[in-house]
C-alpha cells in the first residue's frame, strides 16, 4: 500500500559490515576509508547480478535490498568470500518501508543488522525467517543452526541464527587452462607427458634449479586462551603487518600456503622461497593486558634471529608491536634478496640486531656506538654484503654531522664504502643515497640526479624517499616534498621523526587536514621525542596557531633544542607574542630581541630572517640574509610560510641567484612553488633572467 509516499513490502535485507577496525582511531579511519572503496566494488558487482539495490551506508557497513532469500544469501556468500577487506554478513527477511528517496526502514533493516553483529570474521548468518523462504532451495542445506540467537528489533523475541556453509569456489580460469591442455594432446603423448610433469611440478623444478630465500613469511599469530579479544587482536595486528609489508613491496609469503610452513616446512620453505618467518603468539585479555611475543626464526638453518615480548592494550600496542616488527623485517629484506650474499645465518642475525637498533630509533650515545660497532662488523665478516657497506656510509655520513672535529675522515670514509658497495651491487639504492647525501650542499642537480636513480630500482626502500624531500624543501619544491615524505613515512610506520617531518611539510604545502593526522600519529608513538617537538614547533609557527606554538617553548618538556639558549627562546617568545598582539611595540620589542639574538649567536640566523619577514620588517630580514651561506645554512627556511613578505619583494630572486638556486631551477626546468602563486607582483623567470650570467 502507499501513503504518502511510503511502501510497505516484503524484503531481504543483508547487511554488511568492514571487520577487524577500531573506528575511533585515526589511523584505522584511513585504513576503513579503503577498505570501503574496494567493499563497495564487491557489493556493486554481486548485487548487479542478482537485481539487488545498496540502500544505506554509513560507518557502520552498508545495506543491500535483495528480491529473494535465495539472491541474497548467494550474494552474501560471494561478499564474504572475497579479498581484502574482511567482513561479516548477516541476512534477515522481513517487511520494510520504502521512503520516498529510496532508503528503507523498519524493525527488518534492524534485526539484519543484529544477525550481522553476531557473526565471526568471514562469515554468513541468516535468520530463521530466511531458512523458511529458502524451504527446497539448495542454499537450505547448507544453513547449520548456532547457539547464538539474536533478540529481534521491536519485539525483543530471540531470532535462531545458521551459518551459511560455503561453497568451494570454482577456478574457471583453471578449468579453461586444464582444457587447452587436454586439448594439447593432439600434438603428441610427449608434449602432453611434458605438460603434466611442468603443471605438476613445475614450482619444485624451478625452486630446485634456481633456489632464492628472498621472501619473508608472515604466519598468523595465534591465540592463547579463551578470550576473544586476544584473537580479535592477533588477526588485526597479522593483517596490519602483512599489509604494511605488501605496500613496502617487501617480498611476502602470506595466507594458505604461508601456513603449511607450520606442517610441512621443508617443503614449503623451498616453494615459497622464504628466508624467515615471523610468527607469535597473543594472550591475555578479558580485562588484563594483552600480552604479545613475536619472533623471527631462520627456517633453512633452524634457528631463532630474533624475538621481542609487548603488553598493553588497544591501538598503543598494536602500534608499538607492529611498528617494531616491520622495522626490523623491512631492513632485513634486504639481506635476504637475491645477490645480497648473506648465507651464514650469524651474519643474518648479526644484521636484524642492526635493524633491531634501527628501528627502534635510538639515539642514545650507548645504542650508537653498538649501530656502528655490528655495522663494522658485517662490511667485515661479510665483505661481499653490499648493503653492509652502504648501511656504515650512511650510518658515518650521520655521524658527520653531529661531530664536525672528526667529519672529513668519516665523510671520506663513508663515501669510500658506498662506492663499495655499488661495486658489489650496482642495484642497491642506500649507495646512491649515500652519495647524493656526501655532495656539497649547492650540488642540487647532481644529488637529485642520485636520489632519482635510487627511487627507480626495485625495491628501493624508504631512505631515498625520505633523503629527496629532506633536499627539496632546500630549493622550494615543498609540495614534492610533502609527497615524497608521505611516502617514506608509509615505508617507515615506525619512525616518528619521518612521520612528524612529513606533517610538517604537508601543513607548509596547504595540506592542513594530513597534517593533523601525521603529527597526532607520531605524537602517539612518541610523545617526548625532541626531533618530533621541533617539528610540531614549526608546524604551528607556519600555521600562526600561536598559542600553541608558545605553550610548547614554555614547557621544557617539548622545547625544541634550537631554542635552548636564553636569547634564541626570549626572540622567539617576543616574536609570538608580536604576531599574537600586532600591536606596534611590541612588533619594535621583538625587532630588537631577533637582532640581538643573531650578534650574539649565528645559530638563530635563519630563524630571526623568517621572523622579522613575518613581522614585516623585510628590509631587515634582507640585511641580515647578506649573511645567509648555502653551505652552512638551512635554506629550507626561505620557502616557509613566515617568509611569504620576503617572497613578495623581487629582491628575494637577487637572493636565490646569490645562493645558487636560480641555477638549479633553470637546469632543472623546475621552478619553486611560490612562483606559482596568483599574487606574486613580478614573474620569477623574468626576474630570473636578470641573473642569467650568475
Amino acid at each position: 500500500m502507499a501513503d504518502g509516499g511510503l511502501n510497505l513490502r516484503l524484503a531481504t535485507i543483508v547487511s554488511v559490515d568492514v571487520f577487524g577496525f577500531a573506528r575511533d582511531t585515526d589511523e584505522d579511519r584511513q585504513k576503513i576509508t579503503l577498505a570501503y572503496e574496494a567493499l563497495v566494488a564487491r557489493l556493486e558487482s554481486a548485487s548487479q547480478r542478482r537485481d539487488g539495490r545498496l540502500f544505506a551506508s554509513d560507518q557502520d557497513g552498508f545495506m543491500v535490498e535483495f528480491p529473494s532469500a535465495a539472491t541474497a544469501v548467494a550474494a552474501a556468500e560471494e561478499i564474504a568470500a572475497g579479498p581484502w577487506p574482511p567482513v561479516r554478513v548477516g541476512v534477515h527477511q522481513g517487511h520494510v518501508t520504502a521512503l520516498a528517496g529510496g532508503d528503507l526502514v523498519g524493525e527488518a533493516v534492524a534485526t539484519a543488522a543484529h544477525v550481522q553483529q553476531a557473526a565471526d570474521r568471514g562469515a554468513v548468518l541468516a535468520s530463521e525467517d530466511v531458512r523458511r523462504a529458502l524451504q527446497g532451495d539448495p542454499a537450505a542445506r547448507r544453513l547449520v543452526r548456532i547457539d547464538r540467537p539474536v533478540k529481534a528489533e521491536g519485539s525483543g523475541v530471540a531470532v535462531p541464527v545458521y551459518r551459511l556453509d560455503f561453497i568451494p569456489v570454482v577456478d574457471r580460469a583453471g578449468q579453461r587452462q586444464r582444457l587447452q591442455r587436454i586439448a594439447t594432446i593432439t600434438a603428441g603423448v610427449v608434449l602432453v607427458l611434458a605438460a603434466l610433469v611442468w603443471i605438476v611440478f613445475g614450482r619444485d623444478i624451478i625452486t630446485t634449479l634456481d633456489p632464492r630465500h628472498d621472501h619473508v613469511a608472515v604466519l598468523r599469530l595465534q591465540a592463547r586462551g579463551s578470550a576473544r579479544d586476544a584473537g580479535d587482536f592477533a588477526d588485526s595486528l597479522t593483517d596490519e603487518i602483512a599489509y604494511v609489508l605488501k605496500e613496502g613491496d617487501v617480498p611476502l609469503a602470506f595466507g594458505l600456503e604461508a601456513e603449511k610452513l607450520r606442517t610441512d616446512p621443508g617443503t614449503w620453505v623451498r616453494r615459497l622461497r622464504v628466508g624467515a618467518v615471523l610468527d607469535g603468539v597473543v594472550g591475555g585479555g578479558a580485562g588484563s593486558p594483552l600480552d604479545v611475543k613475536l619472533n623471527i626464526d631462520d627456517p633453512i638453518h633452524h634457528r631463532s634471529i630474533w624475538t621481542h615480548q609487548f603488553s598493553g592494550a588497544g591501538d598503543d600496542l598494536k602500534t608499538q608491536a607492529a611498528s617494531r616488527v616491520i622495522g626490523v623485517l623491512t631492513c632485513s629484506a634486504r639481506a635476504l634478496r637475491p645477490g645480497a650474499q648473506v648465507v651464514d645465518p650469524d651474519v643474518l642475525s648479526l644484521y636484524l640486531k642492526f635493524c633491531d637498533l634501527d628501528s627502534d630509533a635510538a639515539a642514545d650515545a650507548s645504542a650508537l656506538t653498538e649501530e656502528e660497532r655490528i655495522l663494522r662488523q658485517l662490511t667485515t665478516t661479510a665483505p661481499q654484503f653490499s648493503d653492509g657497506h652502504s648501511k656504515l656510509a650512511l650510518f658515518l655520513t650521520s655521524k658527520s654531522e653531529i661531530d664536525p672535529a672528526d667529519a672529513p675522515a668519516l665523510r671520506a670514509e663513508a663515501q669510500s664504502e658506498a662506492d663499495h658497495a655499488l661495486r658489489l651491487d650496482a642495484k642497491n639504492s642506500d649507495g646512491y643515497v649515500a652519495r647524493a647525501r656526501l655532495l656539497p650542499a649547492q650540488a642540487w642537480t647532481q644529488r637529485e640526479k642520485n636520489l632519482a636513480t635510487a627511487l627507480s630500482l626495485p625495491a628501493a626502500g624508504p631512505d631515498p624517499q625520505v633523503v629527496y624531500a629532506q633536499m627539496l624543501p632546500e630549493v622550494g619544491r615543498l609540495k614534492d616534498a610533502a609527497a615524497h615524505a608521505s611516502k617514506g613515512a608509509a615505508l617507515l610506520p615506525w619512525d616518528a621523526d619521518t612521520l612528524a617531518y612529513s606533517a610538517q611539510l604537508l601543513a607548509q604545502s596547504g595540506r592542513t587536514d594530513d597534517a593533523g593526522l601525521a603529527l597526532t600519529k607520531s605524537l602517539q608513538m612518541a610523545p617526548g621525542n625532541p626531533v618530533v617537538q621541533t617539528f610540531r614547533y614549526h608546524m604551528y609557527e607556519g600555521l600562526g596557531r600561536w598559542d600553541d606554538a608558545l605553550n610548547i617553548l614554555d614547557d621544557e618538556a617539548t622545547r625544541p633544542p634550537q631554542v635552548a639558549q636564553e636569547d634564541d627562546l626570549a626572540a622567539s617568545r617576543a616574536f609570538i607574542q608580536a604576531m599574537k598582539s600586532g600591536d606596534g611595540p611590541a612588533r619594535a620589542a621583538a625587532r630588537t630581541a631577533e637582532l640581538a639574538s643573531v650578534q650574539r649567536d649565528r645559530s638563530h640566523l635563519m630563524a630571526a630572517i623568517s621572523h622579522l619577514s613575518a613581522l614585516g620588517y623585510v628590509d631587515d630580514a634582507f640585511r641580515l640574509a647578506d649573511q645567509v651561506s648555502a653551505r652552512s645554512d638551512d635554506l629550507s627556511t626561505l620557502f616557509t610560510p613566515l617568509m611569504a613578505p620576503m617572497r613578495q619583494d623581487p629582491g628575494f630572486l637577487a637572493l636565490a641567484a646569490k645562493l645558487g638556486l636560480i641555477g638549479y631551477w633553470k637546469a632543472a626546468a623546475r621552478w619553486p612553488d611560490f612562483c606559482a602563486d596568483a599574487g606574486l607582483p613580478y614573474s620569477c623567470a623574468g626576474e630570473a633572467a636578470k641573473y642569467a650570467a650568475q
